[in-house]
């Protein structure tokens, strides 16, 4: 999945071939705006749009018909942004993170502000904890995540040569790994 700006909202392009439509999210709004016409990549070597226009044929539905989203590196940053303006437009939001104080905070600060919200801490390092997180997850959301949003993501500071293969390793587990496995 590949994130895309489109106005002021962000995409979530699905693969070619998906059955699941794609989705704009507009963090000013209280709307799901599906656009599945815009779902697919730009051609090689072409620029990322600026902006987009949404198409007058778009179909919306209301953020606030109980909807659940399961958010990667939710406890920082614009993780934990993104979960609360959520959790602010109805949505129940699983929080995913390595750091439990952490977590447990974002999600304390949630609810008294009225809003639904669980912890799931992970590290999201392989397949088998991605699945686990899928399958809390779906646990937590009564069957049924409707939102998705990969944000976990790590790179160290410095110099490319200076990698080690065991720093490159731990990048690619999270950065490439974790959100694929979590799309299967």
């Amino acid at each position: 999945m590949c994130l895309w700006p489109l106005a002021d909202s962000q995409k979530v392009d699905n693969e070619a071939g998906s059955d699941h439509p794609s989705f704009c999210l507009s963090l000013t709004s209280s709307r799901i705006v599906e656009q599945p016409e815009l779902v697919g990549s730009p051609p090689v070597g072409a620029r990322r749009p600026a902006r987009a226009a949404v198409a007058p044929t778009t179909r919306t539905r209301s953020l606030e018909d109980g909807n659940d989203a399961l958010i990667t590196g939710g406890t920082s940053g614009i993780g934990q942004a993104a979960a609360n303006k959520l959790a602010q437009l109805g949505v129940h939001v699983i929080v995913v993170g390595r750091n439990e104080e952490r977590g447990e905070k974002t999600i304390a600060e949630i609810r008294r502000a009225g809003g639904q919200a669980d912890f799931i801490a992970s590290d999201l390092r392989g397949a088998s904890s991605v699945r686990e997180v899928a399958r809390r997850a779906v646990e937590l959301a009564n069957g049924h995540v409707d939102i998705l949003i990969n944000n976990a993501g790590v790179y160290p500071f410095g110099p490319t040569h200076e990698m080690t293969e065991e720093s490159f390793d731990k990048v690619y587990s999270l950065n490439v790994k974790a959100p694929y496995f979590r799309a299967c």
